[in-house]
Order: structure tokens, then C-alpha cells, then sequence
């Protein structure tokens, strides 16, 4: 599932939620464990807040939900969920920096 309207944002935004899908298209995420999948959604959300944007997930029955806002307005820019499963829950991440959270 895939949710959005990219075309009124930015160039440097339509490519950064265009460089989040093909990492998660291209990433195995049922390898990852929560440590490693804490270290990739930081380093992600880091390169979201230069674009002004906030990256946000949520982790239910083994599938991460994303959802990308606009940090300046708070609106929802585009969201999507994975069809590879974690073999961990959103509890096991939590501990990740204050600016990625739960939505």
C-alpha cells in the first residue's frame, strides 16, 4: 500500500521517499534485528530532516508501516508498509531517538 501526492513537494523530498521505497524494496528486513533496524531508520530519518521531512514507523504482526510528514507543516507526505516481515515488534525499537516515533 502506497499513499501520497508527491508532485507538490520539493525535488529534494520526492527523492528522499523515493530513495526510502527502493532501500525498503531492495533491503532483506527479515534479516535485520532490532539494534540493526534502529541504526537504519536513524541514519534514514537523518537524511529525511535535511529535506525537511520526518520519517516515521510502526512495527505490527512483523510488518513496518511507514509514514512520511512534513516537518514544517506536520502534514502526511506519503506512507507505505513493507511485504517482508521483521521477526521483532515495535517495543524491541522503541529506544530509537526522540524525532522517529510511533504514528
Amino acid at each position: 500500500m502506497a499513499q501520497g501526492v508527491l508532485h507538490s513537494y520539493r525535488k529534494e523530498q520526492r527523492e528522499a521517499v523515493n530513495d526510502l521505497v527502493r532501500k525498503v524494496i531492495i533491503t532483506d528486513m527479515a534479516n535485520f534485528n532490532p539494534e540493526r533496524f534502529r541504526d537504519w531508520a536513524k541514519n534514514l530519518n537523518y537524511q529525511f530532516g535535511k529535506a525537511g521531512l520526518t520519517l516515521r514507523f510502526d512495527i505490527r504482526q512483523g510488518t513496518v508501516h511507514f509514514m512520511v510528514k512534513d516537518l514544517r507543516t506536520g502534514r502526511r507526505v506519503y506512507e507505505f508498509h513493507t511485504s517482508t516481515r521483521v521477526l521483532f515488534d515495535d517495543g524491541e525499537v522503541m529506544s530509537v531517538e526522540d524525532q522517529i516515533k510511533k504514528f
